[in-house]
């Protein structure tokens, strides 16, 4: 040993610290002259420590980083831990037949972002407070639609008008029906969406196979009757378009998504679809996008974006289970795209790529059947089978 505390000879060392610096056979030359040239065992030793402290130098480095890594992972763990969840819990199922109907069908956000509202299985409507998740007021009907008035104050369920505050009725439309029979081998439903000003209501009668209607709500008067029959659809943003996915004609043979005047009824472009039969149609909130959502029964379900104007595809997502998608949202500054599985996934709409999924283990395999952004965009409202209904706290 030299006074350094480190080894004065070659042949010691760890095989694995002699490496390709120093060849085998200057190694092995050096040995033999070992201790009778202390001049060249001095080089030697000194060529052979360079390399040691490169060695463990290496080493060292290597861990630190390692060390660093498993650090920052678990530092970024902590800070992306999973949004706050309220649940939404009250809805009930009923049994009918031996079989459990419990879903909660549709969900959406007061103006205000304050309040929530649900219409489950269960043939009732509630109201809830979005930051606490208490039941504020329970109406009796079970709706796959609702809808508030710009203010606020009143509520849209069903074939009814509500005020929000009392849960009174308001007043009632004989020709909206979304009733179930008791048995449930009936279904009644008129198919509809209301205008973002809440003045104009657009409704496909599926029992009595109407055609689709625009409806005034302040006089009670019908504007215009259009064709094809639509089963999905949707105000534009500023209420002067409407995109109806349905039969063309008649014949319930032929089925494009067209995008019609609201107005004058007129047909201004006729979309084409890729996601089998669609369940969701939803306009951006800058109205030049639209969202498709759907997929066929076995099969993957299918998002699609469109532009609105030209009709070409922009995003296109294929689920990666078999299970048709019910339901999607864009935020309300129209860059992220809600859509739920089995999970709820969140998409940038410029670059495709999937920014975060949301889950409860618990429900992870709860089928989804709706989504809504809260007017802010800081919360997530979902809600679907097993009487599942809550919100994610995506910015406290």
């Amino acid at each position: 040993m030299n006074a350094c505390g480190r080894p004065t000879t070659v042949f010691q060392a760890d095989p694995a610290a002699t490496y390709a610096s120093i060849s085998r056979k200057f190694l092995e030359k050096a040995s033999i002259l070992a201790g009778k040239r202390r001049g060249i065992d001095f080089r030697i030793s000194a060529v052979y420590n360079a390399n040691v402290r490169l060695y463990y130098k290496r080493i060292a480095m290597k861990h630190f980083f390692c060390v660093a890594f498993i650090l920052f992972s678990v530092v970024g763990f902590l800070q992306a831990e999973e949004p706050r969840f309220i649940e939404l819990k009250g809805h009930t199922g009923e049994e009918v037949s031996a079989l459990m109907y419990d879903s909660v069908d549709y969900i959406v956000f007061s103006p205000d972002g304050k309040k929530i509202v649900t219409s489950g299985d269960d043939k009732t409507t509630r109201i809830w407070d979005a930051e606490t998740g208490k039941e504020l007021k329970r109406l009796d009907g079970h709706s796959t639609k609702m809808a508030f008035s710009p203010d606020g104050k009143k509520l849209f369920v069903s074939n009814r008008i509500h005020d929000v505050e009392s849960g009174k009725e308001l007043q009632r439309f004989e020709q909206f029906r979304t009733a179930v029979s008791s048995d449930r081998r009936t279904v009644e439903k008129s198919i509809y969406a209301l205008s973002s000003d809440g003045k104009k209501i657009v409704y496909y009668d599926r029992n009595n196979r109407r055609l689709t209607c625009i409806f005034d709500l302040e006089s009670g008067r019908e504007l215009q009757t259009i064709e094809p029959i639509g089963w999905y659809m949707c105000f534009s943003p500023d209420g002067t378009k409407i995109a109806i996915w349905g039969f063309i004609d008649d014949t319930q043979k032929i089925r494009s998504v067209q995008i019609r005047d609201t107005e004058s009824g007129k047909e201004l472009r006729r979309l084409k679809c890729d996601v089998g039969e669609i369940r969701s149609i939803v306009f951006s909130p800058d109205g030049k996008k639209i969202v498709l959502a759907g997929g066929n029964l076995g099969a993957y379900g299918t998002i699609q974006i469109l532009d609105v104007d030209s009709g070409m595809e922009l995003l296109k997502w294929v689920s990666k289970s078999r299970c048709i998608i019910y339901s999607a949202a864009f935020s309300p500054d129209g860059k992220t795209i809600a859509v739920g599985d089995w999970l709820v996934r969140l998409f940038d709409i410029e670059t495709g790529k999937e920014l975060q999924y949301l889950c409860l283990e618990e429900t992870s395999f709860t089928h989804l059947h709706s989504i809504a952004f809260s007017p802010d965009g800081k919360k997530l409202a979902v809600a679907g089978d097993e009487c599942f209904a809550g919100v994610w706290v995506l910015e406290e």
